[in-house]
C-alpha cells in the first residue's frame, strides 16, 4: 500500500454520550491513529477528504500529505462546496 485516502463521513447528531463530549474524544482518537499510521507506514502518503471538507482542520493538515474537498464533482455543487472551503 502506497496511498491511503481515508473518506470518512460522520454524523454528529448525537455528539455527546453520558454527559460528555464524544466528538472531542473521537477527533483526538483519529489524530492519534493517524500519528500511528504515519510513524509505522513513513512511505505511505495519507490523504484526508469527506463532506465538502468539513473533516479539514489544522491537525488534520499536520498528519495527511493532502486533502480533497469533496468526492462530488458536480460543476455547480462544486462551487459551493469551493466556496464553502474558502472559510477555512
Amino acid at each position: 500500500v502506497d496511498y491511503v485516502k481515508w473518506d470518512m463521513n460522520r454524523e454528529l447528531v448525537q455528539a455527546g454520550h453520558e454527559g460528555r463530549a464524544a466528538a472531542d474524544a473521537q477527533t483526538r482518537q483519529f489524530y492519534r491513529l493517524l500519528d500511528l499510521l504515519r510513524e509505522r507506514f513513513p512511505h505511505v502518503e495519507f490523504e484526508s477528504c469527506a463532506s465538502g471538507g468539513g473533516r479539514i482542520d489544522f491537525e488534520v493538515l499536520k498528519r495527511t500529505h493532502r486533502f480533497w474537498a469533496s468526492d462530488n464533482n458536480d460543476a455547480l455543487e462544486r462551487c459551493t462546496i469551493q466556496r464553502g472551503m474558502s472559510y477555512f
